[in-house]
């Protein structure tokens, strides 16, 4: 996180820098977080068959490596919101990890993880990692309430099971209700 302090100075340049610097892992049409000790592919973790979550630092670590071949970085979903969390609250901005369900409108179209953060004027936003190109700052980034669990945009509807950040972890029970 340190050797990109003083290029990410505003949430603008930190919402940019994870959507333009890190790719979604594709493999085949299919979203894939299997890691094999792939270093020099910018994967960082040893064998792993199940999804396993990065931490920022080893996100970031994608994108050092990879930069060496003129790539981005590499991370799934949980993986780069995770780095935005962690690059928001490491210049003291608001924000929190969610991971759950994603519908569009009764279609389950899997898990997901994504991050709402607090923008300069105290609005809470939604933050999709896994864009292809970052929306307009800050009126791309849908508005939602962040004691909630659930976030409606367009005819997506994201379902928190869990919010969390380096302080704080909520859990959502069956109904809705915070635990």
């Amino acid at each position: 996180v340190w050797e990109y302090r003083d290029e990410l100075r505003s949430i603008k340049d930190i919402c940019e820098f994870v959507i333009k610097e890190f790719d979604y892992p594709m493999r085949w049409g299919t979203p894939t977080d299997v890691h094999r000790n792939n270093w020099f592919s910018g994967l960082c973790c040893h064998q792993i068959t199940l999804d396993y979550w990065q931490t920022a630092s080893e996100t970031l670590r994608t994108l050092r490596l990879n930069r060496l071949k003129g790539r981005k970085g590499y991370g799934d979903c949980e993986d780069t919101s995770i780095l935005f969390v962690a690059l928001m609250q490491e210049k003291c901005y608001e924000a929190y990890e969610c991971l759950g369900l994603v519908y569009r409108g009764d279609e389950l179209l899997g898990g997901h993880g994504w991050a709402i953060f607090k923008d300069e004027v105290g609005a809470w936003r939604l933050y999709e990692s896994t864009l292809d190109q970052p929306p307009e700052y800050p009126n791309g980034y849908p508005i939602v309430d962040p004691s909630s669990n659930e976030y409606k945009v367009g005819d997506i509807r994201y379902v928190a099971w869990v919010k969390f950040n380096r302080h704080e972890y909520y859990e959502w029970i069956e109904g809705g209700e915070k635990s």
